[in-house]
């Protein structure tokens, strides 16, 4: 069981407290100003608060609480970055969709993120249901390097690649944890209103809340059935 002492809360606090007056001129600087002014803070108080967090383990900094936190090497304690390495979407959550597109990425997913090169997600259609895929941009780069077990300029290398890579789009969080999703996407799987963010493990599917539950009940039905389990692990595998 952690203790936190009033110190704790005191130096987490203030921490926060500068957070703040950056965050609350988000939209005034914009992404990129915002994080030149967030990296001379972090400068300033770097010093005495990593020091101070580096020995209590259980006090960690996440992007949940400081939305635009540069994601620099050692301005993030070393457990936040290393408690996310394989990012890990779980269980369902259902936000709205607002006229300009943006939907609100869960916390839990966000948390995922932490420590990221990429703050934020990259989308694109699924292949076998009307839905919308998403990946960290670090899964991203390992579904291209398994593209190399293709001949380069095969049909079938051609075809994954455009219809993964061609199609796929970068969506940033913005100060309040928002992506802005393309309206192409939402129409290829026909949300309007509620978005399911739906955990699958490695990856998350974005659909609309009410086709979801059909697929819920269709998944669930196939599992019972077929009596599907997952395989067992060689030797060596992580």
């Amino acid at each position: 069981m952690s203790h936190f002492t009033s110190s704790d809360y005191y130096c987490k606090g203030l921490y926060k407290t500068c957070w703040a007056l950056i965050s609350n001129n988000y939209e005034n600087y914009g992404r990129r100003k915002c994080t030149e002014i967030s990296y001379t803070y972090t400068k300033l108080i770097h010093s005495f608060f990593h020091i101070y967090f580096a020995e209590k383990p259980q006090i960690y900094l996440t992007s949940h609480e400081f939305p635009c936190y540069p994601i620099k090497e050692g301005l993030i304690p070393k457990s936040a970055r290393e408690k996310n390495q394989m990012p890990l979407f779980l269980s369902t959550y259902v936000n709205k969709v607002d006229k300009k597109g943006r939907i609100s990425v869960p916390a839990p997913f966000r948390s995922a993120l932490v420590g990221q090169a990429f703050q934020g997600v990259v989308l694109f259609k699924a292949t076998n249901h009307p839905c919308i895929e998403g990946f960290d941009f670090g899964s991203m780069e390992e579904l291209s390097s398994r593209l190399d077990h293709f001949d380069m300029f095969s049909d079938q290398q051609d075809d994954i690649a455009t219809a993964i890579f061609a199609e796929s789009v970068q969506c940033p969080f913005d100060g309040e944890g928002r992506i802005n999703v393309p309206q192409a996407l939402l129409d290829y799987a026909k949300i309007h209103d509620g978005a399911a963010f739906v955990g699958l493990g490695r990856k998350f599917q974005i659909w609309d809340s009410e086709l979801f539950e059909t697929r819920r009940q269709q998944a669930r039905g196939n599992v019972v059935r077929e009596g599907l389990t997952l395989p067992k692990l060689s030797k060596g595998d992580v």
